[in-house]
Parts: structure tokens; sequence; C-alpha cells
């Protein structure tokens, strides 16, 4: 079995080291009730049907928070800013291109990219659904959120190493709140936090004209 996206992501973490109606802005942070009945294939398929979403990714080590990346999606833009050891970095996708921001020149270069959509929520609903050995564990509550708690195996790669994944996913949306995984390098984990379903705007994408550089140095 493959190695998933989140994988990848996590393991940028060790490299540093060393819902298509408006909703209130923090969706779902109150309590929630009774879970439902609902399989957790059920569950997990209902993140295909949220097409625009905001939240922040807190990566740690070992619990340590190392980097955070907030998101923004609507339809097909994505909007990332990637936030580590006090450096920012930005980028912007259209259904075509990437934008990245460079602060020096106050200038975005211009790359022919698509958003691939590796380690972003939604996406890792889907490889979820897909795995296997997918199995639910049990069903507890998330900063007050129902949440479906799950492990399933993964082949790492490049080391051929096992490892498994252990995640919980929110029983309303089918999106994932929180992921460990053990490596021989420690526990890698994602938490997801300030989830707004909704709410992002289209001017959140927006890139000025005279501000857009080609990689050759031509708009």
């Amino acid at each position: 079995m493959k190695k998933m996206a989140i994988i990848l992501v996590l393991a940028l973490v060790l490299a540093f080291a060393g819902c298509n109606e408006p909703e209130p802005k923090g969706d779902g942070n109150g309590k929630e009730g009774d879970f439902t009945s609902e399989t957790i294939q059920e569950v997990l398929a209902k993140a295909e049907n949220i097409d625009n979403i905001y939240y922040d990714s807190v990566m740690t080590v070992n619990g340590i928070p190392m980097m955070t990346v907030k998101y923004w999606i609507k339809g097909k833009k994505v909007k990332t800013e990637l936030i580590a050891f006090g450096q920012t970095t930005t980028a912007i996708y259209d259904s075509q291109y990437m934008y990245t921001y460079d602060p020096q020149t106050d200038m975005y270069l211009k790359i022919e990219q698509e958003y691939a959509g590796e380690g972003d929520i939604k996406s890792l609903s889907n490889q979820a659904l897909q795995e296997t050995s997918l199995k639910e564990i049990k069903k507890e509550k998330v900063d007050g959120k129902n949440a479906r708690v799950v492990e399933f195996t993964v082949i790492d790669d490049i080391t051929g190493e096992e490892q498994e994944i252990k995640a919980w996913f929110w029983e309303k949306h089918g999106i994932l709140l929180k992921m460990e995984v053990e490596t021989s390098q420690g526990k890698m984990g994602m938490e997801i936090k300030d989830i707004e379903i909704g709410s992002v705007q289209d001017s959140v994408f927006e890139v000025p004209e005279d501000k857009i550089q080609s990689r050759d140095g031509f708009i």
C-alpha cells in the first residue's frame, strides 16, 4: 500500500525540526449532541461536499508545535500560508497557475502548476476512505466536536517502514481534526484548528496584476 500524502507533509515537519452553506466563524466549536449511527465510510464521504473552508493545520513533533499551515479553499482556488521559525511562505493557486509571494520584492512569481491537493483535510478524508486497512476503534469528543477515531497502516515509500496512523475525523463534516503517526524519529502529529466553513471570499485569492512576475521575468 502506498504512503499517504500526509506522510510527506509530516516529513516536512521533521525537516524543520532538524459544506456549501455559510456557517458561523469557528463552525462546530460548540458542544454537539449524540453520535450518529452512520458508518465511518458515510462520515468520510461527507468531506467531498465541502468546497469552501478555512482552517489552520498545526504540525507537531513529539507534541511540540513546529509549523502552521493556514488554508483557504474555495472551489478550485486555494491559498496557503506556511509559518515556521518566524518566516511566512504564501502561495495562491487557481485552476492553472501557482503564485508565490516574495516579501523582499513585494512580487508574486507565477508558475504554471495546478494545486495537487496533497495534505489538505478534504483530500485526506478521501485517501483514508481508500485505505483497505481502515478500522474505526472508538468515538470521542475533540474540542466539543463528535469525532470518529480510526487506525490504518501505510508503507513509507522511501524507507519501506510500516507506519500506524491514528486519526480523528469530524462526524458532522467528515474532515480531519487530528492525526498521529509513530515513526523511528518520533511521534509526528497534525491538529486542525479554527475551522470556518462557508466564510472564504474571492478577494482572498486576488493577485494584483502589477505585482505578477513569471519565472523568466515576464508576465
